[in-house]
Parts: structure tokens; sequence; C-alpha cells
């Protein structure tokens, strides 16, 4: 109803713009193709995609259940991340450079916000909640599928040239798990020798 509102006003408006409206459920690969390929039909390959579809969660940790969190990722990381990939697959004329690592970024930094909103959800209980963040480290998960020339450059990114070892992050999981750490709390902490900085 709000969308048709919206599209009556530009297309009233003189000298305005052409809008159209599209039912589709964004949070799907398929709703997401589906305006898209609406818009191709209706105006050509698009130049400029605003995501901006969204839902605001309200729910605290007790009242989310597994049908109310894939609503909210699915709108909010899921359809978009999707849709931009479908739009750079038809937007023939303009630079639309995705990061090989969108997806991973993406939901880590989904992460990073459970975080924070945990650690206000829990505080008042004495739950304290953090994430470290360090960068590559030395494990096989890391070194698995990576060539010793690629490992080589990743470790001269860091000041000391060099991979951290596991046992060089886990002292400040001990910490954490301390009384002594009680007011450290919502927080994402970079342990990563200044690796990103």
């Amino acid at each position: 109803m709000a969308a048709t509102r919206v599209a009556y006003g530009i297309n009233m408006e003189e000298g305005g713009g052409r809008a159209v409206v599209v039912k589709a459920d964004v949070s799907t690969i398929e709703g997401g193709k589906k305006v898209l390929d609406f818009c191709v039909e209706q105006f050509g390959p698009p130049n400029i995609l605003v995501l901006n579809a969204g839902l605001m969660g309200t729910r605290t940790l007790s009242e989310i259940d597994e049908e109310y969190y894939d609503q909210n990722f699915n709108t909010n990381v899921k359809g978009p991340l999707f849709m931009a990939k479908t739009a750079a697959e038809i937007m023939k004329e303009v630079s639309y450079v995705l990061p090989i690592g969108l997806l991973f970024l993406a939901t880590k930094g989904a992460v990073e916000q459970i975080v924070r909103v945990l650690a206000k959800d829990l505080g008042e209980r004495g739950i304290t909640v953090n994430a470290i963040a360090p960068g590559p480290v030395d494990t096989p998960l890391f070194r698995a599928g990576k060539t010793s020339t690629l490992i080589r450059r990743i470790e001269l990114l860091h000041p000391q040239q060099r991979l951290p070892q596991p046992d060089e992050i886990s002292p400040l999981v001990a910490f954490l798990s301390t009384t002594e750490a009680q007011w450290v709390n919502g927080q994402i902490l970079g342990v990563n020798g200044a690796y990103s900085v």
C-alpha cells in the first residue's frame, strides 16, 4: 500500500520520474530476481541499486526462535547479498565490485552485532559477551588450500612478519573468562598484532 502511494506520487510529479511497484519477497533469491527481472523489462538494466528492505528485530534472546531468526537474517543479509549479486551480473556499464570475502565478512559482521546485543540483553544477569577477532592465525584450517607464497604474503602484512600461533590468542580467552574481566562486555577485541589498524 505504501509503495503504491510513493509510486503514484513519483508518476504524478511534473517532470518527475517513472515508478512501478513489484510485489516480491526480497528475503529470497527468487524474490530479488523477480524485482530485477521486472526492472529490466520496464526500464532496462539498472545502474543504481538501493538495498533498503529490512526488518528491525525487537525480541529479546529468550523470545527468539529459529523462524524469527531466519526471517530477519534472510531479509537483512541473504536477500541484499543475492540481489546485489544478481544485479552485478546485469549491470554491464557500471563498475560494481563485490569483495571476494563478502559473505564471510557479512556473517562475521552479523556475529559482532549479535555480541553487542547479547551483552546488553544478558548483562543484567552478570553474563558478559565478547568476541575475539584475531585475523589470520597459523592453524591447519587457515593453511588449507593456500600456497606457501600466499601464506608468506599474508605474514608480511603483520608488523612482526609472521602469523600468530593459537597459544598467543588463547590467554585472552582465559582472561575474559575470569571475574577480573567483568567490565569488559559487548566488545570485539582485535588481537592481531596490528594486522588491521
